[in-house]
């Protein structure tokens, strides 16, 4: 028995989209309603911040703290806090627009032309304090460090645990204890660039620690964990409700801000994992994702000719182990993809690859163009077919799929340099 016939897949098809579009709006309604309570709370809590007695017992958060360095600077005696600064041989990245059908720049490429470098640095905190899976750090006295681990779409003040009236209980944990872990834990590019060069800042500072606080809930990251030979003895393991003090909390800065990737990071993650490059034939890789709702790219089959005429490998990332993913990327000339987190493989490619990245008109994220910059990669980007909102109007479509003409892709390619396989 065949399956169901054309019309009735396109009908399924078109009621899976609509039904995942309903589901996204009703997470948006309720991630709007829980941000409202959120600020509701961090009012009604506001008398109860001056009692004198820690949250580690009983009641609400003091408040925040956004520098750390400061905090240190003008409590570190009291408190028996070290604070380890370290610069890196980083310099002002002046970055060149990407390589386009037109000519024409995208304005979310236009305002985020230049790297500045940031001050990265290691704190040790006596009897500091860690809450929840993205490893909150929390000071002696009784405030959030913001810049250990920040929440993404908020700031300091209105971070979402000055809105709970109470923790969970707290353990104890002796030793030294190093946060490894950050907002969005569990995915791919915040692993690979946000968290895992905090061991190199780590090892820089000369600071020694017993035992890390991480969330592991992927392959990948216990896959890399193994490979940067962290046993699972030495994991503190972080939860939603973990609440652990530490004799000593070591703590690093985040390694990027803003999708603003340093080169010193990008080395650390080629040196630790990237396979070397094999003279001779190096594959052309397009990453695929099936799954409509996912910045899926509809129309792939029309393209075929031009994919094959290329000579494009396909390859699927989720089902690929990480050691595979390095492996794919590592002797690779040319990267072409949809946007998505696969992309941060590019930091494995060889000096000289081409990434062409495809977007959707209502989502352009210029976050792998960044970081292909510092990487010195030749990068493009084509903005598939749609109705291109007005500049500076950014309707944030995170998830909308992607339609390419096959045209508008071989143009893109050649314009890259990127000749007709033999």
């Amino acid at each position: 028995m065949g399956g169901p016939p054309a019309g009735g897949r396109a009908t399924i098809s078109l009621a899976l989209r609509n039904l995942k579009d309903l589901l996204l709006t009703a997470k948006k309604l309720k991630h709007r309603a829980a941000v409202k309570l959120n600020a509701a709370m961090r009012i009604a809590l506001a008398p109860l911040r001056v009692l004198p007695i820690s949250s580690k017992r009983f009641g609400p958060l003091k408040g925040v703290h956004c520098h750390t360095p400061e905090f240190i600077k003008m409590h570190g005696r009291k408190y028996g806090c070290t604070l380890h600064q370290m610069k890196f041989d980083e310099c002002d990245l002046e970055r060149s627009d990407p390589i386009t059908l037109d000519g024409k720049t995208h304005w979310q490429f236009l305002r985020r032309k230049r790297l500045l470098p940031i001050e990265p640095f290691i704190a040790e905190i006596p009897n500091g304090r860690i809450f929840g899976k993205e490893g909150y750090a929390i000071s002696p006295d009784d405030r959030i460090l913001t810049d250990i681990t920040w929440e993404v779409a908020s700031t300091p003040r209105r971070h979402s645990l000055l809105g709970r009236a109470f923790l969970p209980v707290c353990r104890k944990i002796s030793g030294r204890v190093f946060i490894l872990s950050a907002w969005g834990t569990d995915s791919y590019y915040h692993w690979l660039f946000e968290i895992l060069p905090k061991l190199d800042l780590l090892k820089a500072s000369g600071v020694e620690v017993n035992k890390y606080a991480i969330a592991v809930s992927e392959p990948f990251q216990r896959e890399s964990l193994e490979l940067l030979g962290i046993p699972e003895s030495q994991r503190v393991l972080l939860t939603n409700r973990s609440h652990i003090e530490a004799d000593i909390l070591v703590c690093a800065s985040m390694p990027s801000l803003d999708g603003e990737i340093p080169k010193w990071s990008c080395q650390f993650l080629r040196e630790s994992f990237r396979e070397t490059p094999v003279p001779g034939q190096r594959p052309r890789v397009l990453i695929v994702r099936d799954t409509p709702g996912r910045r899926a790219w509809l129309n792939q089959d029309s393209s075929r000719r031009v994919l094959e005429k290329f000579g494009f490998t396909l390859v699927r990332l989720e089902r690929m182990t990480f050691r595979e993913q390095i492996h794919a990327f590592s002797n690779a000339e040319v990267i072409l993809a949809p946007h998505g987190a696969g992309l941060s493989n590019i930091v494995f490619a060889p000096n000289d690859a081409t990434v062409v990245e495809l977007f959707s008109p209502l989502f352009v994220n210029p976050c792998y163009w960044k970081l292909a910059s510092t990487l010195g990669l030749k990068y493009a980007c084509l903005i598939g077919s749609g109705e291109m909102p007005r500049e500076n109007d950014d309707p944030h479509e995170i998830y909308k799929d992607i339609c390419v003409e096959p045209p508008e892709l071989e143009k893109i390619l050649l314009r890259c340099g990127v000749k007709q396989a033999s």
